[in-house]
């Protein structure tokens, strides 16, 4: 039962995030067509408006939608004992659903499974949301043939950093 409640709203929660991107895009005056769902994530195919700002509300967009779904699941006023515990990306705030307190549980899975993917897609590391973002105000300063390289290189040192602290943090 935890299992599937966990792939089930992680999947909402994906498809939710993939759906911010699209609404995005059409209201910066872009267009989107797609949204592919696997189990280790989704993408939107999306054409963001012109300029700088509209590529940068398009990425941001998904994030945008985790935080307030973080905001509307925040165990504040349902699980104060755990809240501390809940902004622990690396693990989840419960092992098991039980019975007795089953919304409160899927609140915290809710909770957790956002903040998770809200914290990852604001990796500067394309293709996440804020490798886009990156991306995009770099476009702005350098050459166009150089700024998928310089994305890249931006965001092969966050990945080092991110491993080098997983490493010491095990």
């Amino acid at each position: 039962a935890f299992g599937l409640a966990l792939s089930g709203l992680l999947m909402a929660a994906v498809f939710l995030h993939e759906l911010g991107h699209v609404i995005a895009a059409r209201l910066t005056g872009g267009s989107a067509n797609e949204i592919h769902l696997t189990p280790i994530g989704g993408l939107a195919h999306v054409q963001p408006g012109r300029g700088t700002s509209a590529q940068i509300v398009t990425a941001m967009a998904g994030p945008f939608v985790n935080l307030l779904i973080c905001v509307a699941a925040f165990p504040g006023s349902y699980a104060p004992e755990t809240l501390w515990g809940v902004l622990n990306p690396l693990e989840l705030p419960i092992g098991s659903l039980s019975e007795n307190h089953l919304a409160r549980d899927l609140g915290l899975i809710t909770f957790a499974v956002n903040w998770l993917l809200l914290l990852i897609n604001l990796l500067p590391i394309v293709p996440l949301d804020g490798g886009q973002v990156v991306r995009a105000l770099l476009a702005t300063r350098i050459h166009p043939e150089l700024v998928g390289r310089a994305a890249v290189r931006i965001g092969t040192f966050f990945s080092a950093i991110v491993m080098i602290a997983g490493l010491l943090g095990d």
